[in-house]
């Protein structure tokens, strides 16, 4: 029988209100310790059993949506499979979560198989960085969601005023990155390929991949922006789902309000902290830190991180090894994309001999499969 948390009462200005050391040492502190105190968190909630295969297919969802905001993306430029877009999309969530890769290692590695199915090299590089930017705009907006909600239940806390601040400067990186895309910066990035390709001929294969022309293609497409925005905000709120799901066959069950504010706050700070491979100890230190305005444990709060974790190890080693499966057998066509029909989608932009037959890769090894 599940133990029931009692409903938190007024919560104390000292748990709110923490101060910035403070707050630096519960998120780097728990790092140190993760080892002990998760075998003393597994032991202590060895009754979640089979529960957590239920967290594993929730996660299993939440990459499904994601893999559906990325073929949103895609589908008026290249008739790709949504069941392979799904499963690399689910590549490059493996090569994020198990690499150090800074969280972006495996966009490029998506990008590049996606490429390697024929897909025009400026295609799947614009559909890469779209998607990356609806992504990081949803979880902003979801974490702005948090931050409402942990407003309405606790007034201004430190916590709150941090998290706007740090809202405020990824609007201003997301605001630059939208820039880029849209105004100019992907032609740096194709004459610096040209140069590349006058001093070294042997680059020139990968030199033409329009990828200003592929941007500007994808961003006019405004119902596909907007679908793929939905299912990327659809897979943080899955996220929050998870966790509420995970605390309550825990038997440490809370409110969605509460699950949203632990979620949306807890992931905004693992953001931050993109360069720490899997945002290790940043998670469990948010955790510990949000738990702790809900009454919920050290203890169950690490637990929590773990059990968040899980599917990152049951997701992730197969979409390593389908990543190097896929690798390996570049040199063969695989069959998962072919050129939209009619003239609709990128011919328009592109010209009537466009990249729907062959060449422009995004990477010269690419062209291997089109020699």
């Amino acid at each position: 029988m599940r133990k029931s948390r009692p409903p938190p009462g007024p919560l104390p200005v000292d748990e709110l209100c923490l101060s910035r050391p403070r707050l630096l040492r519960v998120c780097g502190g728990s790092l140190a310790s993760l080892p002990e105190r998760l075998s003393h968190s597994a032991a202590r909630h060895s009754r979640f059993g089979g529960g957590l295969a239920i967290v594993v297919l929730i996660r299993g969802v939440l990459l499904a949506a994601c893999g559906l905001a990325w073929w949103s993306l895609l589908r008026g430029l290249a008739a790709a499979r949504v069941c392979v877009v799904v499963g690399l999309r689910t590549v490059g969530e493996a090569v994020n979560v198990l690499l150090p890769v800074a969280a972006v290692g495996g966009d490029v590695v998506r990008a590049r198989l996606l490429n390697f199915s024929g897909v025009w090299g400026g295609v799947a590089a614009a559909s890469a960085l779209v998607d990356l930017l609806l992504q990081a705009g949803a979880q902003a907006l979801f974490a702005l969601i948090g931050i409402a909600l942990l407003m309405q239940i606790a007034g201004g806390t430190e916590i709150a005023s941090w998290a706007t601040r740090g809202v405020g400067i990824a609007a201003l990186a997301l605001g630059g990155f939208y820039a880029g895309q849209r105004f100019g910066g992907a032609r740096l990035v194709e004459r610096g390929l040209g140069a590349l390709a006058r001093r070294w001929p042997a680059t020139a294969p990968g030199s033409d991949i329009r990828l200003h022309d592929s941007l500007q293609a994808m961003y006019a497409d405004r119902p596909a922006l907007a679908a793929a925005f939905s299912f990327h905000e659809l897979a943080w709120l899955l996220g929050a789902f998870e966790t509420w799901i995970a605390l309550w066959l825990m038997g440490m069950p809370v409110s969605a309000t509460e699950a949203i504010i632990l979620e949306s706050l807890s992931q905004a700070l693992r953001a931050a902290a993109f360069p720490v491979p899997s945002g290790l100890g940043v998670q469990e230190g948010g955790f510990i830190t949000l738990g702790g305005l809900f009454g919920i444990p050290p203890e169950a709060a690490l637990a929590l991180s773990f059990v968040k974790r899980v599917p990152d190890l049951a997701i992730g080693p197969p979409g390593l090894l389908a990543w190097y499966w896929l690798e390996t057998q570049r040199l063969l066509p695989i069959p998962i994309a072919v050129a939209p029909p009619g003239p609709p989608g990128l011919r328009a932009v592109l010209g009537a001999n466009g990249p729907q037959a062959t060449g422009g890769a995004f990477m010269p090894q690419a062209d291997d499969q089109n020699g």
